[in-house]
């Protein structure tokens, strides 16, 4: 019977918490779980990213798309690393770096294990979550929380600037569900094979 995986998903350092709960085939690939926490997100997937696992017996393992394109022997090929190799029991955890430069860090924890009998529904599916992700590019958590207080004070001598440079208004609390599974559905689900055609 095929296992699911409930994940908790947590952009690190943001207050109030912005997150996504997830269901997983507990065999993805981290190059596509990666996938599934740009559309869940809403992010543009225009930066770089890896994921950081810890293990019992060494230090953090790095998994990154083009481990070659960074130079470190130490860096494993996420398309070649399966969720349920590194995430074996509930609470167990990994975070997701995107973006080198504003390093917005996530959480990813392990909730629960299903079996796919118990979840009638499509996979990778967000269940639930809360509030917008900041801006690409503003500056990670805390620039961000720069820049929202210059743009909530016209006297700031960045309120401008900042205007001209972030689509506004953006609304902190937005969070649509149905909207992200639809993008996953559309990069997801399997495209049907076509027949080959049959001779005359």
């Amino acid at each position: 019977m095929a296992e699911v995986f409930q994940l908790k998903l947590t952009l690190e350092g943001s207050q109030p918490a912005i997150w996504r709960r997830l269901w997983v085939p507990a065999g993805i690939s981290l190059a596509d779980l990666h996938g599934v926490i740009q559309i869940a997100m809403d992010w543009q997937d225009d930066h770089l990213h890896q994921f950081i696992a810890g293990t019992r017996n060494r230090g953090p393992l790095t998994y990154f798309s083009d481990p070659v394109m960074v130079g470190d022997e130490e860096c494993l090929d996420e398309a070649r690393a399966r969720l349920d190799a590194l995430l074996l029991k509930p609470k167990d955890k990994l975070r997701y770096e995107y973006d080198f430069g504003d390093s917005w860090l996530h959480s990813l924890v392990l909730e629960k294990i299903l079996t796919q009998p118990a979840v009638e529904a499509a996979l990778p599916r967000c269940i639930a979550g809360e509030r917008a992700c900041p801006p690409e590019d503003s500056g990670g958590v805390g620039g961000w929380e720069a820049i929202r207080e210059a743009l909530a004070d016209p006297s700031h001598p960045d309120h401008e600037a900042y205007g001209e440079v972030f689509d506004f208004p953006f609304d902190p609390e937005a969070f649509d569900l149905e909207a992200i599974n639809t993008a996953l559905r559309r990069v997801f689900t399997p495209k049907p094979k076509r027949g080959k055609a049959r001779k005359r």
